[in-house]
Order: C-alpha cells, then structure tokens, then sequence
C-alpha cells in the first residue's frame, strides 16, 4: 500500500505526494506543482511540522521513502549555503570561515500557521570556532 506524504507551501497550499521515488524527482515535482520557477530544485529541503529539515539535497539519488515518513506533513524550504557570519579573529578572513546552511521557509506566515516553527538544520550549531573543531574531529575519528 503507497503511502503519501502532504507538502505545505505559500499561502499554505496543502499537495500530496508519493515519496517512493528518487528524491531528485521528488523535489522537481514539487517545484513545478508548487509553480516555483526562481528555485532549482537542488535548493529545495522538507522540514516536518517541528522545523527539523531532512537534507534531501544530499540525497538526491535515493529514495525518498528513506527519510520521509508516511503519513507525514512537511514544509517546503529554500535551502542555501553561505559563509559564516560570526565576528571571530580565530575564523580569521571570509575565504576561510565555515560554510553555514540557512533555510528560508516557502509556507507564507509559517510561524502563526504552525507555533513556534522555524526551519533549522537537524545538526547542533554552536558558535565557539573551538567546539567546531572538536565536532568535527570526533566525526572524522567515529
């Protein structure tokens, strides 16, 4: 039995969708049903209902069935990279300062539609350029 998962965006449009498929695939339809012209599909990620985005765009080639659960309701986010932001003489020059995914929610007035969402990436952040590196070196050794 196939599953489906509902979609909110702009003046909170409500599509369904059939994640068994390509997540590739999954992201173009829903540009072009949600009529999202000015947005490659790549730059497009799934929030659920608490903000926690999925990182689809890193899947691209997998099924989306693997990360999306049925029945479940998600927001459509932009998804962009940018450099950090953060005052820090340690970061020393923009080139070298970490790269920082922010993601701008699609679903027009999404904070009053659903309380207390905000679209953020399912990784801790923290803003000491120290417990970076720590975060990062335990990655690498696990």
């Amino acid at each position: 039995m196939t599953m489906f998962i509902v979609v909110r965006c702009g003046n909170d449009e409500k599509l369904l969708f059939n994640p068994d498929c390509h997540i590739a695939n999954l992201l173009d339809n829903m540009r072009e049903r949600f009529n999202i012209e000015n947005i490659d599909y790549t730059h497009l990620d799934l929030c659920d209902e608490a903000g926690i985005a999925k990182d689809l765009p890193k899947y691209l080639q997998l099924n989306g069935s693997r990360f999306l659960a049925t029945p479940g309701t998600y927001v459509l986010v932009e998804r962009r990279s940018v450099v950090g932001l953060e005052e820090c003489s340690e970061l020393g020059t923009e080139e070298s300062r970490p790269m920082q995914t922010v993601y701008t929610s699609l679903l027009n007035n999404a904070a009053n539609l659903i309380p207390g969402f905000e679209p953020r990436g399912a990784v801790l952040k923290t803003q000491n350029p120290k417990e970076l590196r720590k975060a990062k070196l335990g990655k690498e050794l696990s």
